[in-house]
């Protein structure tokens, strides 16, 4: 297999989680779509709630507050 077979393997597949992300179902497996929605999910929430503690921490000692 060339390396352009391998890019366009890796393109297919990040479409897929992208896809599936966006809430469209890429697979005719439900099990398997629900654990991709839910790893994405989950992580883009952690990334929510670490961005916003920095924010506040941030803002936290900007003000003097510690």
């Amino acid at each position: 297999m060339g390396q352009g077979m391998t890019v366009k393997l890796i393109g297919q597949v990040l479409w897929v989680y992208w896809c599936k992300a966006m809430g469209s179902r890429a697979y005719d497996n439900n099990k398997k779509d629900d654990h991709i929605h839910l790893t994405i999910r989950t992580l883009w929430f952690l990334l929510h709630i670490v961005t916003c503690l920095f924010i506040i921490l941030g803002n936290g000692r900007s003000l003097g507050f510690w």
